[in-house]
């Protein structure tokens, strides 16, 4: 008897444990995937040095930021926490001298930071639904929901605002299951209306994409008070999280209005909203970026239809009325986000809602469990949606493998591009650079980048960076001069002709290298160029010059 006891308190010990394996293979999985990024500096400056300096900024409460794009204020808010923790790895100087010396160990810990948040919402969303509903197998699926499309797993190794997007979504998934599966929740309205807005608040000063997922409560929330109350609280949420918006709000309505009104991204092409000729075409990739999420949906469609034509789900528990809403509200915000990125089109502006692939196959299951009575017809249909889970998980696996192995490959080729380069990247070396704002083999590009982007709190680096890089210059297209941390010089403010000047010319910037000969020659018209290739590299192309000036 007693030994009967001990092997069931086992079993259960491990069933109720069991929720924490997924989100530690998650955390190695994602920590691994960002490391094989190799340096941010060489090919991912866009956005996390943006994010960088912000954050930066609102580590040491310079709240006053104007990088407003996405907006992306969380993910500012993330670089400034990690940076506290980070800094201790580095005593004895202040917080902008570590980040500005050791940049990439700062945005390691942003991400590691970000991870073990995804991680912890992925403990407490299988914890928690497996206490509210009872069932441990379709709690793990939930778990699963990284792996469900690898295009999440990969992106969880950047630092951009989908991949931040992650956890208010995970936290959104948790909050719907607890109000599908509470007993009382008429009682817990006014929370559930708080906490359904606070989520929005955050999803919204992530990326304004998140628009669509504000629809998911407004299908759940049962009176009309509730659902007013819910937009009302949403907007002050939003209002509070996302801060900066509203404090540039001239510079916010002018971005935001410019991207609306005109069909191609960041506010580019005609003044006609949308492309329409553009739509198939989009519709199609977006379909292709992962079809069997795509099926999935429609099968959903079908499943609601059904059940609502042949009125299944009439006189049911409650907990299958709200199942069958949360699904109505799931597929409307699938459709809608879909019809979003047809206007501005790029394959990680569709991660948001792969993150809800699981919890489709999830409310699907649910609904079915609801209405079967025998225990052990439900039981198999919790096994089958686990092992669809397995079936479509398994053969991404070699997708999420080729992804690991080109990032390293690329992150190879940079790197050797660096180690070349980087002899010359001396402080006493004259460097002109114009390269893609992808990235380039001299860092101080990710830095001016940064600077840039930093609103006028860009001088909380300026001295810092102009000591540190004395003679880099980067070439701009709005000026006649060159850019020098925050300052703009002409040519003859800092090249000695008696000494080389070296220029890198990145990838599609092959037309700049002319305007810099010209502004040189006009700044030294007694003197003759003799422009020497040092070093060509291909795939992508780019170029790396000595340029000596000869007394004429």
């Amino acid at each position: 008897m007693s030994n009967n006891l001990f092997w069931n308190g086992l079993y259960l010990k491990i069933k109720k444990n069991s929720v924490i394996v997924v989100p530690i293979i998650f955390l190695v999985l994602a920590i691994l995937i960002h490391f094989s990024n190799g340096k941010f500096f060489l090919l991912n400056t866009d956005p996390e040095y943006f994010h960088l300096f912000n954050g930066l900024n609102m580590s040491i409460f310079n709240l006053a930021v104007e990088y407003i794009d996405h907006p992306g204020t969380t993910v500012q808010v993330l670089f400034a926490v990690s940076a506290h923790i980070v800094n201790l790895l580095f005593p004895g100087t202040d917080i902008i001298s570590n980040a500005l010396n050791h940049p990439e160990a700062f945005i390691h810990g942003a991400n590691i930071l970000l991870n073990t948040c995804i991680a912890m919402a992925l403990f407490i969303l299988g914890y928690k639904t497996y206490q509210y509903s009872g069932n441990l197998l379709l709690s793990l699926l939930l778990q699963l929901t990284p792996f469900f499309s690898i295009r999440v797993l990969i992106i969880s190794g950047r630092i951009i605002p989908e991949s931040v997007l992650i956890v208010p979504i995970l936290l959104l998934i948790l909050l719907i299951i607890k109000y599908i599966y509470d007993k009382n929740e008429k009682l817990n309205n006014r929370k559930y209306v708080l906490a359904f807005a606070i989520i929005g608040g955050l999803g919204m000063a992530t990326k304004l994409f998140y628009l669509p997922f504000l629809i998911i409560p407004l299908f759940l929330l049962q009176t009309k008070q509730s659902r007013w109350k819910y937009l009302f609280y949403t907007a002050i949420a939003t209002f509070i999280f996302a801060f900066p918006l509203f404090v540039n709000f001239g510079k916010s309505w002018t971005w935001y209005t410019n991207m609306l009104l005109h069909s191609g991204k960041w506010g580019s092409g005609d003044a006609n909203i949308i492309d329409l000729s553009e739509i198939p075409n989009r519709l199609q990739q977006i379909f292709y970026t992962d079809r069997v999420f795509f099926i999935i949906t429609g099968l959903a469609i079908v499943q609601l239809i059904l059940f609502f034509s042949l009125k299944i789900l009439k006189n049911k528990t409650q907990v299958s009325l709200l199942l069958k809403r949360a699904l109505l509200a799931v597929i409307t915000t699938i459709i809608i986000f879909g019809l979003f990125v047809t206007k501005h089109f790029a394959h990680h502006y569709i991660i948001p809602i792969l993150v809800l692939k699981a919890f489709v196959v999830f409310l699907m299951a649910s609904l079915l469990i609801e209405i079967i009575e025998l225990k052990n017809i439900r039981r198999y249909i919790s096994m089958a949606a686990i092992l669809i889970a397995v079936l479509l998980i398994i053969p991404q696996l070699k997708q999420l493998s080729t992804s690991v192995h080109f990032k390293q490959s690329q992150a190879a080729k940079f790197e050797e591009r660096f180690n070349l380069l980087n002899t010359y990247n001396q402080k006493e070396n004259t460097l002109i650079i114009s390269t893609h704002y992808r990235g380039a083999p001299f860092i101080q590009a990710a830095m001016a980048g940064g600077v840039m982007l930093s609103g006028h709190l860009r001088s909380t680096f300026k001295y810092q960076l102009s000591e540190k890089y004395p003679n880099t210059f980067l070439f701009v297209t709005w000026s006649d001069q060159f850019y020098f941390w925050d300052e703009f010089l002409d040519a003859n403010e800092f090249i000695d002709p008696k000494k080389p000047v070296y220029i890198y010319i990145g990838e599609g910037k092959d037309m700049h290298l002319e305007i810099i000969l010209k502004r040189i020659n006009d700044a030294f018209p007694s003197f003759s160029a003799e422009l020497k290739v040092l070093n060509h590299f291909t795939e992508p192309e780019a170029y790396f010059y000595e340029l000596k000036l000869n007394r004429r």
